[in-house]
């Protein structure tokens, strides 16, 4: 037995080494020769390089070599040399893999991959060349002379082996990259791994083979069970864990593409909207009227002082407006005027954008982008000069910036076609311009910046220029054809999932040890005795062809048939160990459901042997399924038990449902008319009657032809109709409505006498004639009960909905096509003080008054069109001021008529309240309570501005507290923040109440200085500021020095001085804080706006 037991492993072990022989063969071949059909079977991702192959290719021959003990010496000794050859092979190719081509010239061609025509396949992956110089050890280690210490040694290595190709093919299934690639360098191919497992079982059974000893036998045969069901249970549980991992790597990836696709579409749009208003404000400066008229002036007198003047009022309005350069261009485009910087002429990329009309824009960069536009300007249809503006896009590049600090890795790209390529900017990763094909070598779009410039928007696994595998959303910037692409290392999105994955392992080795602990117990042989029962039900259960259920004595279901779960919706897990009444709820019809158990036995019990029950159960999803139930109980001493076979009589059941529809729509067609119609001659016999449907509506008991009408009716409803009856035979139409009562409940009718003529005509064909003799009529009559209810319920309705919307805090009405008000609910009253009985039926102008009236005749005008319309007006009536928001809703019917319009006001006055507050407290310092620099930039455009315009001199000082940054380090933070707002509070108190005070950054501050006639009040009002701020501070609690003092700057603009702008009067005030510092601090320096000293 012991020798068929080592052929056995010698054949599987040859079976295998030639597997992996012939797997390598094609490798080698794929990765030589790539254009052979044979080659083309292996993708890319899955090959692996030359080095790989041939060394896969050698150790299968060792395998097949060192198969059999028995085998020669010469073969043993050969398969040995192949194992330390391919050791040797893998560690030089490792060693090259690792130390780089210039630290491996000395190497052999066919080590370096000189002498391969295949690009990129003398490449070998360092965990990859770690497994194949294992295997090799292995190999060498599983001859059969070899010693204990060595085998010892080869079942390390194979563990390793095995560890490093689990670890490759796992990564691959589950998608995690990290686990199959080390750093930088290549990775380990799955076919690779794939192969490397599989000389690994050849050289496990190897081992077999040379560690079976016939005494031994009986204990390795149980060691073998036992090893092999350890690695079964493994095998489950990391494949479980795969598939959890790879379940929660898929959601997490959704997740994550999802999101970065959206950031990708609301950053473009984003950009898009940025360069929009930017494109805007060029525009509109070239439709200026004055400036045409100046330009117009200027082509025909250059020398017009007062055009020129005019030119330069409005470039200093447009650098105040936040354009950093302004350039006047004659009809001819030679240079008029020229104000500003100009940074994009030493831009490092410039990039056109797609306009339409006759605006010309650039998008350049140079440390930032900024938005150059050229706007023809016209006057009389004729062009008589061009703008040329620069502007700095701030908030362009403030979103650029939230991209790339999104993540750790993440950076985003603004490019442009050109041609073939895309043009990008630069970027955080790319620190100068740079292009890329837009098109693969297959005319295939190459990166997702291609798929960007082509309109696509999307997200995409990519690898960037770096050859990094990033995550990449990608969309255009509006219609300029830009495109955007925001991307982030895979390894940074990834990253969480590190921790869901050592979680996974731990659960995987937890599981792994607790099998092995419950086999080395000797639960073997109940397990395969439980197995072996389990397999018998379920194939009883699985070849049932009606659903079968076993209940146990305490009514929880113990067996569940596939059938059973089709038919209920409840899977075998799902449903076994459930109460199977609670479960089914079954019921009896016409019955209540059954609640128990009990109920349940005596039903089986009562019925005869072969007699089916037909019961109603219910279906997971709550919809009722009827059955037909076989069903034997029986006796326990627990308790008794239920086996019941269930067949699903659903489609018998809606046959059935299907034939009595039929029956019944053929009784309807036949019997059911839509009035009951009868023909009386005129001596009023019956010589026709709709029997049944005066019969289904209770008029007559026994309708019989040849009746008179007081016979065919009764009484009670020839007396109604009797006046009726007498006009149609006097030869007139007659028509009414009467109330008969009907068994206790009124009955209303509506009846149509019909004259009928001699000669077959009707009232109405004989005119012009002697009417003809009546010789009988027609009587219909119409069941409206329904309709008569109808109208009440109609009229409840409109008194609840009038009851709701006089209760909505909302006023509702509406407007016909005349502007009259034609409903009004009580809001309307409340808001307004008129009561809706006097506005009812009224003009709006009389109701809300003329001014009123005139905020809201052009959103009528447009809602009467079909427009939706919403508007923001203040109202105030009855001493209260509102702001109300109103919609217009048109009331159009199918064809686009409108009818009127239905108006709904809501007062959002708080609202409007609560974004004024919000507004105030972004302009304020939260800690001095002083203006903040959003504030100040504003008001300090402002004074300048209006220092020009009234001829005034105006001064700016710039402060800050001396050796603040010894308080904040020697007294901690607490103790500077409070002498920053001590410092706030002695500025405020020491200013004019016309100066500005402002807190600008950290311990800087600024106070604007208006109205100022000489340089003298300027220094007044900083030695001032001096003297408050050297005043003793109170006792603090954190033991800093009492005294305090400051430097101050302060730059002075003479009334009638050139005009300047706010960052050269900066630029001034900070050189005079300057020569404050320098002169030793405590002190003030004034110096005079010089521009000639700015530059």
């Amino acid at each position: 037995m012991a020798r068929t037991v080592r052929d056995r492993h010698a054949t599987t072990s040859l079976a295998l080494g030639v597997l992996g022989s012939a797997f390598a063969f094609a490798l080698v071949l794929r990765a030589a020769f790539p254009q052979l059909a044979l080659g083309k079977v292996f993708t890319d991702a899955v090959a692996p390089g030359i080095h790989a192959a041939l060394i896969l290719l050698l150790l299968g021959a060792a395998l097949c070599l060192r198969a059999f003990p028995e085998t020669r010496r010469p073969a043993q000794a050969a398969a040995s040399l192949l194992a330390m050859v391919a050791g040797l092979y893998s560690a030089l190719a490792l060693w090259h893999a690792l130390a780089g081509p210039d630290a491996t010239t000395a190497l052999p061609g066919f080590i370096t991959g000189s002498n391969f025509r295949a690009p990129g396949g003398h490449h070998l992956s360092p965990n990859g060349g770690v497994a194949l110089i294992a295997c090799a050890i292995a190999l060498w280690c599983a001859a059969p002379e070899r010693r204990i210490r060595y085998r010892r040694a080869g079942l390390m290595a194979l563990a390793l082996l095995v560890a490093v190709a689990a670890l490759g093919l796992a990564g691959h299934l589950m998608g995690l990259e990290l686990l199959y690639r080390v750093a930088s360098h290549n990775q380990v191919r799955l076919s690779t791994a794939l192969a490397l497992l599989v000389l690994a079982a050849g050289i496990w059974q190897l081992r077999d083979i040379v560690t079976a000893d016939p005494a031994r036998e009986p204990l390795r045969l149980e060691r073998r069970i036992t090893y092999r069901a350890i690695t079964v249970l493994t095998l489950v549980a990391v494949g479980g864990g795969i598939a959890g991992f790879a379940a929660m790597r898929e959601t997490f990836e959704k997740s994550v593409l999802q999101s970065m696709e959206q950031s990708a579409r609301t950053y473009a749009q984003a950009l898009d909207d940025a360069l929009r208003s930017s494109l805007a404000l060029s525009a509109a400066a070239g439709d200026g009227p004055a400036l045409a008229l100046a330009l117009e002036r200027l082509n025909t007198a250059p020398r017009d002082a007062p055009a020129s003047e005019q030119l330069e009022k409005l470039m200093a309005a447009y650098l105040v407006g936040g354009v950093e350069g302004v350039r006047f261009l004659d009809a001819r485009g030679h240079l008029l005027r020229s104000s500003g910087l100009f940074l994009g002429d030493n831009a490092r990329s410039v990039e056109p954008l797609d306009l339409d009309g006759p605006q010309q824009a650039e998008l350049r960069w140079n440390a930032g982008y900024v938005l150059r536009t050229l706007v023809p300007v016209r006057q009389g249809g004729a062009v008589v000069g061009q703008v040329v503006m620069e502007q700095k896009l701030r908030l362009f590049d403030r979103l650029m910036d939230q991209m790339r600090r999104s993540t750790e890795s993440a950076d985003a790209v603004v490019c442009r076609r050109r041609a073939d390529v895309a043009a990008c900017a630069p970027s955080r990763l790319y620190p100068a311009p740079f292009t890329v094909p837009l098109w693969t070598a297959a005319g295939k779009p190459s990166l997702p910046m291609s798929l960007a410039l082509l309109g696509q928007s999307g997200v995409n696994y990519a690898r960037d220029l770096r050859g990094v595998p990033v995550v990449a959303g990608y969309g255009p910037i509006g219609s300029y054809g830009l495109g955007l692409v925001l991307k982030t290392d895979v390894t940074t999105l990834y990253a969480p999932l590190r921790g869901q994955l050592h979680l996974i392992v731990l659960s995987v080795l937890g599981l792994v040890a607790a099998g092995t602990w419950a086999l080395r117990g000797r639960v073997r042989p109940l397990l395969a005795t439980l197995v072996q029962e389990q397999q018998r039900s379920a194939d009883i259960l699985n070849t049932a062809g009606d659903a079968f259920i076993a209940v146990g004595a305490d009514g929880r279901v113990t067996d569940w048939n596939p059938e059973a779960a089709r038919m209920f919706g409840w899977g075998a897990a799902e449903a076994i160990g459930r109460d199977m009444v609670a479960l089914m709820g079954l019921r009896i019809p016409p019955h209540a459901p059954l609640t128990h158990y009990a109920q349940l036995v005596d039903l089986g019990r009562s019925l005869a042997p072969g007699r089916p029950a037909e019961l109603l159960g219910r279906h997971r999803n709550g919809s009722e399924v009827p059955v037909e139930v076989m069903m034997a109980v029986q006796a326990t001493p627990a308790g008794p038990v239920a086996n019941a076979f269930l067949r699903d009589i659903r489609a018998r059941r809606e046959a059935e449902q299907r034939l009595a529809r039929s029956e019944q729509r053929l009784r309807d067609v036949l019997c059911n008319l839509p009035a009951v119609v009868c023909h009386f001659d005129a001596r009023q016999r019956c010589l026709f009657a709709n029997d049944y449907a005066l019969q289904s509506r209770g008029l007559i008991a026994r309708p019989q032809v040849g009746l008179y009408a007081q016979e065919l009716l009764g009484d009670v409803q020839y007396a109604l109709h009797l006046p009726y009856l007498m006009e149609a035979l006097a030869g007139r139409r007659a028509q009414f409505e009467g109330c008969i009562d009907h068994e206790g409940t009124p009955r209303h009718l509506q009846s149509h006498l019909i004259p009928e003529f001699d000669g077959g005509t009707s009232v109405g064909e004989s005119e012009g004639s002697a009417p003809p003799a009546v010789v009988g009529f027609y009587l219909m009559s119409f069941d409206v009960t329904a309709l008569k209810e109808l109208q009440l319920r109609q009229e409840r309705t409109e008194r609840r909905l009038r009851a709701i919307a006089d209760n909505l805090p909302v006023m509702i009405t509406y407007i016909d096509r005349a502007h009259r008000l034609q409903f009004l609910n009580h809001t309307f009253e409340e808001w307004t003080g008129i009561p809706i009985e006097h506005a009812l039926g009224k003009p709006l102008p009389d109701v809300i008054g003329p001014a009123l009236y005139a905020q809201r005749v052009d959103p009528l005008r447009r809602a009467l069109t079909g427009q939706r319309v919403q508007f923001e007006v203040e109202s105030e009536a009855m001493g209260m001021r509102r702001i109300l928001q109103t919609d217009y809703i048109p009331d159009m019917l199918a064809v686009g008529e409108v009818l009127g319009i239905y108006t709904l006001t809501t007062d959002v006055t708080a609202i409007r309240q609560s974004e004024r507050r919000m507004q105030e407290l972004a302009m304020t310092d939260t800690l001095t309570g002083l203006a903040n620099r959003r504030q100040f930039d504003i008001h300090l455009a402002a004074a300048l501005q209006a220092s020009r315009v009234a001829g005034t001199g105006m001064a700016l000082m710039f402060l800050d507290i001396d050796h603040f940054k010894a308080i904040n380090d020697t007294w901690g933070h607490a103790a500077g923040d409070t002498a920053l707002v001590a410092m706030a509070e002695r500025l405020q108190d020491a200013v004019r109440s016309t100066d500005f005070p402002a807190r600008i950054a950290g311990d800087e501050f600024a106070v604007v200085l208006p109205h100022l006639s000489s340089c003298d009040e300027a220094q007044t009002v900083a030695n001032k500021v001096l003297h408050a701020i050297r005043e003793p501070l109170p006792q603090l609690q954190h033991n800093m020095p009492r005294q305090m003092s400051a430097s101050i700057g302060v730059a002075y603009l003479a009334p009638g001085d050139h005009p300047v702008r706010p960052t050269d009067l900066l630029l001034a005030a900070d050189r005079a804080l300057y020569s404050a510092k320098h002169g030793g601090r405590d002190a003030c320096a004034v110096h005079q706006v010089d521009l000639r000293e700015l530059g």
